[in-house]
């Protein structure tokens, strides 16, 4: 694709944003990001006049550290630490309990070995809450419930990355030397590898994105230019990022942990309004370009066949993701409603469990997947995980707004 086809692409994407953001207003109960998702999958249906592609280094690697960092430096980082117990049993073990559930029926409900089984689970169970709470926004709901979707959300990311590089190691190894997974890496092992990079990813994350932000902040606090401060924030999320990914690092974790220190040495300062004002700004923009990308490129390269296809695997596929869900947050709550004060009521616990939406890490997981293995297996989790994706941000993402008007948990 020559440079004026590609900007001739963006150029079209963004008046689709443009068109979508209108309809929205008009209609209050269609999300923005359903809207582009539909747009997309509309386009798929009657030919693409795009030769648009969607990889996994571009989710990965340009959209996602511009979305967790807008999060990041948005987010209430006081009531953040305050739930930080619950944050992090929920997007931890409650992913991988999730996972491991997946891995239990996988096998003998979509005939994967039990290799692919774990994969499937890193692969479909990170959440992706951004028109939940976009709803949440609209609808004022209590803070303490938005913290718990969105902090979850922002690092079951990198859990669900170490896992599923973990096994697609193995995988690649096991197929490089003709031989079954089990002989390249025992069960035990393999808890071993994730538990260490689970860790790894998270503390070197935390300290690395720390340190970082900090450095940011001492230089900006000695310029405090406006314009300067994008350029830093600019350098500080991407180069965090990528370099903790170069390292084996979690970058989510640690562009997480640069956005949220920068954010908060500088509220605390008395760097001017203006610098406040065009830091957020910028990353607003750059976080809703993100998403009108992302969503719209979901749904251009849907694979309807493949949909069709293997429709009755993917009903199976909903309903196991969503009990795999359930039958994690409802016991994992409870036990933490014993030792955690204040608990976490039942009305949270629904929300919590149907606010489970995954879609752009899923997506770029299973992109990536289809780069290593080409083929039927890739085939059959690349329409698994589209289909989970399409239909949880239609229905999850559209009956949000019916069930917290329900639950009555508007401030």
């Amino acid at each position: 694709m020559s440079l004026e086809e590609q900007l001739i692409t963006i150029l079209a994407l963004l008046s689709l944003a443009v068109v979508v953001g209108i309809l929205t207003t008009w209609f209050e109960r269609l999300s923005y990001t359903t809207g582009l998702l539909v747009i997309g999958l509309l386009i798929s249906l009657v030919g693409s006049p795009f030769d648009f592609e969607l990889s996994a280094e571009f989710i990965l690697l340009v959209l996602l550290p511009a979305l967790i960092f807008n999060d990041a430096v948005n987010i209430d980082v006081v009531a953040f630490r305050e739930n930080l117990v619950p944050i992090l049993v929920l997007a931890v073990i409650g992913l991988v309990l999730s996972i491991g559930v997946i891995a239990l029926v996988g096998p003998t409900l979509f005939g994967f070995s039990f290799a692919v089984a774990i994969l499937f689970g890193a692969i479909v169970m990170p959440t992706d809450p951004v028109s939940v709470l976009a709803v949440f926004e609209r609808l004022g709901v209590e803070e303490r419930l938005t913290i718990l979707v969105e902090g979850e959300s922002l690092l079951n990311d990198g859990v669900s990355i170490v896992v599923y590089s973990a096994v697609l190691a193995g995988l690649l190894e096991a197929e490089a030397r003709s031989v079954a997974v089990g002989e390249v890496l025992s069960l035990s092992e393999f808890v071993g590898v994730v538990g260490t990079g689970i860790a790894v990813a998270l503390v070197g994350g935390v300290v690395v994105g720390t340190i970082a932000g900090y450095l940011a902040y001492e230089l900006l606090a000695k310029l405090d230019d406006d314009l300067l401060a994008v350029v830093i924030s600019v350098v500080l999320a991407y180069g965090v990022y990528i370099g903790l990914d170069e390292l084996g690092a979690s970058g989510v974790v640690g562009t997480l942990a640069a956005g949220m220190f920068f954010a908060s040495r500088t509220n605390r300062t008395d760097i001017s309004r203006q610098t406040h004002a065009t830091v957020e700004t910028t990353w607003s923009v750059a976080a809703y370009l993100a998403n009108t990308v992302l969503f719209v490129a979901i749904g251009i390269v849907t694979p309807w066949p493949l949909l069709v296809e293997y429709a009755p695997q993917i009903l199976v596929a909903i309903v196991v993701v969503f009990v795999a869900r359930a039958v994690v947050v409802y016991p994992l709550v409870g036990v933490l409603n014993w030792v955690e004060h204040p608990t976490i009521p039942r009305s949270y616990q629904h929300v919590l469990t149907w606010s489970g939406i995954h879609a752009s890490v899923s997506v770029a997981l299973v992109l990536g997947v289809a780069d290593e293995f080409p083929g039927v297996l890739t085939e059959q989790l690349a329409a698994l995980v589209f289909g989970v994706a399409t239909f949880t941000l239609l229905v999850n993402g559209q009956t949000m707004k019916p069930l917290v008007d329900r639950l009555g948990i508007t401030d």
